[in-house]
C-alpha cells in the first residue's frame, strides 16, 4: 500500500531535520515525502529520496498546509506528521497494519511520556498531552494530527482539512470523520517522541489561544457536535478544572474587596478544582515524583485559569462578531 507522508512546517530548524531523519530511518516499501513550507521558501540542507517540497508564498496555517500536501499526494494512505515529531519503525508498522483492516478508515497515535526538551515547562506539557491522549476512547474522534494516517479515498470523500483553519484543524477533521460515521482507531501503541519546547509565557499563550479557538468551534457547531463522542477532546475533569479555577480566582478577588466569609467559598471552589485535577497530578507523581507533582499543581492551576479567561474571551468575541455581522446584513438590507 503506497504511502504519502505530509509534513507541514513553518521553518527548517533542527527539530524539522530530526523529524525528517527519523522518517528516513523508519520507512520501508513504497513511499513519498511531501514537505509543505508554510509561508516561506528555503532549500533543504539534506538530500532525501522521494521528496517533494512545496513552498507556499504566504502562511495559511497547518490545516491549509496539510490539505495542500494531500492534493499533491499519490499514495493510497496519507500520513500526516508534525515537523517536531520523531517517528519510528514500530509506529509505521502499527499504522500500516491497522489500516490494512478493511473497516478502519483512519488511525492516530500518542506522544511518548518522555520529553526531549530540557526544561520543566516542556516536560509538564508533554506529559499532560500524553495523559489526555491515553485517556481517550479507542474510537475517539479527538484526532492527534501530529501522527495521523487516513486512507486517501476517505480523505477525499470527507473533504479533508479545512484550509481556513489557522488553529483547531484537528477538531475540524475529527468533526468531519464523526459526521460521516467513519471508523477511526485511536491506537495507544503508536507512540512518537515530541520535540516541541515551551517556556512559561509561550505555554500560557498557547493554552489561552487554543481555548479561545475551542469556544469558537463549540459555538459554531452548537448542539450537533456536542452529541458526537470526543470530538473536542476535553474530558469532564478538564472542564471542571477550568470552571473551578476561574471561580476560585473570582471568589478570592471578592474576598479581598468585601472582606467577608467569602474565603470559605474560595476554599470550596479550590477543593473542587483539586478533585478535578487529582488524576493527572497523581499520574505526574507516579511518573516524575513529588517535586514535579507539586510544581505541576501550581502550573496546572495557572494554565486552567488562562483557559477560563480564554472561555470568556471566546464567548465575547463570538457574540460580538455575530452581532456585527447581523447589523451589517440589516444595514445592507435597509
Amino acid at each position: 500500500m503506497p504511502i504519502s507522508i505530509i509534513i507541514p512546517t513553518i521553518g527548517c530548524d533542527k527539530r524539522f531535520y530530526a523529524c525528517l531523519q527519523s522518517i528516513r530511518d523508519s520507512m520501508i516499501g513504497s513511499y513519498e515525502i511531501i514537505v509543505v513550507q508554510d509561508g516561506f521558501q528555503e532549500p533543504l540542507g539534506v538530500k532525501v529520496p522521494n521528496l517533494k517540497v512545496v513552498a507556499l508564498p504566504r502562511r495559511i496555517g497547518p490545516g491549509g498546509a496539510r490539505h495542500t500536501g494531500a492534493r499533491l499526494a499519490g499514495g493510497d494512505v496519507l500520513l500526516f506528521i508534525d515537523a517536531d515529531i520523531c517517528f519510528n519503525r514500530q509506529a509505521y508498522e502499527r499504522i500500516m497494519n491497522t489500516l490494512d483492516q478493511s473497516d478502519v478508515d483512519a488511525v492516530f497515535g500518542v506522544y511518548s511520556k518522555n520529553s526531549l526538551s530540557q526544561n520543566f515547562w516542556s516536560d509538564y506539557k508533554n506529559l499532560y498531552w500524553h495523559y489526555n491522549q491515553v485517556c481517550l476512547e479507542p474510537r475517539s474522534y479527538s484526532i492527534n494530527t501530529a501522527v495521523f494516517a487516513i486512507k486517501k479515498k476517505v480523505y477525499d470523500e470527507i473533504g479533508g482539512f479545512t484550509e481556513s483553519s489557522l488553529i483547531g484543524e484537528d477538531r475540524e477533521i475529527g468533526k468531519k470523520l464523526a459526521w460521516s460515521q467513519k471508523v477511526v482507531c485511536h491506537d495507544k501503541q503508536i507512540v512518537v517522541d515530541h520535540l516541541k519546547s515551551f517556556q512559561f509565557r509561550s505555554l500560557m499563550k498557547h493554552h489561552f489561544e487554543n481555548t479561545v479557538n475551542l469556544m469558537a468551534l463549540m459555538l459554531k457547531w452548537k448542539k450537533r457536535s456536542l452529541k458526537q463522542k470526543d470530538i473536542l477532546g476535553a474530558g469532564r475533569n478538564q472542564i471542571r478544572a477550568i470552571i473551578f479555577s476561574g471561580l476560585t480566582f473570582l471568589s478570592f478577588l471578592a474576598y479581598l474587596v468585601f472582606q467577608k466569609n467569602l474565603w470559605i467559598l474560595c476554599l470550596v471552589f479550590f477543593l473542587v478544582y483539586l478533585m478535578a485535577s487529582a488524576p493527572f497530578l497523581a499520574f505526574g507523581y507516579r511518573e516524575r515524583g513529588i517535586t514535579f507533582a507539586f510544581k505541576a499543581l501550581c502550573l496546572h492551576y495557572l494554565e486552567s485559569l488562562s483557559a477560563a479567561l480564554g472561555v470568556f474571551v471566546g464567548l465575547v468575541r463570538f457574540y460580538v462578531l455575530r452581532n456585527s455581522e447581523q447589523n451589517y446584513k440589516w444595514g445592507q438590507g435597509a
